[in-house]
């Protein structure tokens, strides 16, 4: 039941469908999912031990262009 006042949370299904969307219309990327503890991914960012590798991966690889 959804209660007035409340983001409605979607399964990272649904997140996953959004992504090969922007893949097939052309984009390029990789989808991370993560357990953020809680349960509520829009506090991802406060775990950074998550997220913290892919992003020095990312970055050293455009650093070795």
């Amino acid at each position: 039941r959804r209660q007035p006042g409340r983001l409605r949370l979607l399964h990272a299904g649904a997140y996953r469908g959004n992504f090969e969307a922007f893949l097939a219309a052309g984009g390029k990327g990789r989808f991370f999912g993560y357990r953020v503890p809680g349960g509520n991914g829009h506090g991802v960012m406060q775990f950074p031990r998550l997220w913290a590798g892919e992003v020095d991966r990312y970055l050293g690889a455009l650093k070795a262009r």
